[in-house]
């Protein structure tokens, strides 16, 4: 029983190292209010559901004043070269090579100040007040490795910002680029990349042309698509595969069917971590948000073997090392506090000398909505 033991805390320490030395990392990829935004992903985990962005500052681990979290949002920078390679060394090893892609639309319908706003599909039609499926806003397309298990975890590793006009080529260049990744990583197997039927499966495997010897893509037809032989297609579910060789059927059933756990991950990021709910006004202040976000849901991950269950009365209990993202997350602050900041304290200071007299603030410039191009 003792070996036993010294093994759960020769494991436990392993993976508390491993998150110590994610946190570190994560900071160097930190360029300008590296303090502000470190913490601002910390408050995010221990905050408790996030009503808006100001409410972080109000948490313990946020030592600075509200205005730095605007301020780290707005005026930090963010490697994020060396913050997606960070995210691909970090990756678990032992999930298999298949990787979700799907856009989120992030709905900013007022925000006439706001520029780069297109039209987007909604999949909540009731979400519009109009019961309109389209709504005005960004749409941020995540890259994430999908585990087999029966769960809802997934492994951001990438976050593009991407348009109705280009998503063919910013998939194909996505999808380039995280394999390079990979491939600089050590990987050896020929990862899948999945995505749903709102991708186009031949401008993409066209833009990918040069590259299906080292990816394999696997894209589900659109239901209204006219086959050669059958008009009619609703029915059988049908996949486009491409990739060198020939696929691997069993890989691509079971990675197109946990595509959708990316779901529960971005309602797990929307609902309890607020991403969506970010009054920001240009999209490289979101896109630093969403890096925020992506740092908290992988820091969750790793934490996920230390965690204790802090269980609601009806909730039920699971093993150790089992735990949901909702239950890491309450026992966070405890393993931060283990794992050390490598923040620095804020330094004191003063209030400013506020807004000369006499000087008036003029409107900001209001932006129209970008339609698609025929």
């Amino acid at each position: 029983m003792a070996c036993r033991e010294h093994g759960c805390q020769v494991a436990g320490g392993e993976a508390l190292d491993r998150l110590a030395g994610f946190r570190r990392d994560v900071y160097r990829c930190l360029w300008r209010r590296a303090g502000a935004l470190f913490e601002t992903a910390d408050a995010v985990l221990t905050a408790g559901r996030v009503p808006s962005l100001p409410y972080l500052s109000l948490d313990p681990a946020f030592r600075r004043g509200h205005g730095m979290v605007y301020q780290g949002l707005a005026r930090g920078r963010v490697d994020e070269d060396a913050l997606r390679g960070l995210l691909v060394a970090s990756r678990p090893a032992d999930w298999p090579c298949v990787f979700g892609i799907d856009a989120s639309t992030i709905g900013r319908p007022w925000a006439v100040t706001s520029p780069g706003r297109e039209f987007h599909h909604h999949s909540c039609a009731g979400h519009t007040g109009s019961g309109d499926p389209v709504i005005k806003g960004w749409a941020w397309q995540w890259l994430s490795q999908l585990g087999f298990d029966a769960d809802s975890w997934t492994a951001p590793q990438d976050a593009v910002q991407v348009g109705r006009d280009d998503a063919a080529v910013v998939t194909a260049a996505q999808i380039m680029a995280h394999a390079a990744r990979l491939r600089r990583a050590g990987e050896m197997r020929v990862p899948l990349y999945v995505m749903d039927a709102g991708y186009d499966e031949a401008p993409v495997t066209w833009e990918l042309r040069d590259h299906l010897d080292r990816v394999q893509i696997l894209v589900r037809v659109r239901n209204d698509r006219v086959m050669y032989r059958h008009p009619a297609v609703p029915g059988p579910l049908w996949l486009w595969w491409a990739g060198p060789g020939q696929p691997d059927l069993d890989l691509c059933t079971h990675g197109y069917l946990h595509r959708f756990d990316m779901e529960h991950t971005w309602r797990f990021a929307k609902t309890a971590l607020g991403w969506h709910k970010a009054a920001l006004r240009s999209p490289p202040q979101f896109g630093r948000w969403t890096w925020v976000v992506i740092i908290a849901i992988t820091q969750l991950r790793l934490a996920r073997a230390l965690a204790a269950d802090h269980r609601l009365p009806w909730e039920r209990r699971h093993r150790p090392g089992r735990l949901t993202p909702g239950r890491v997350r309450r026992d966070f602050a405890r393993l931060a506090a283990l794992a050390g900041t490598p923040a620095r304290a804020p330094k004191p200071s003063k209030a400013g000398p506020g807004r000369p007299k006499g000087r008036r603030s003029t409107p900001a410039p209001r932006h129209d909505v970008i339609k698609k191009t025929a």
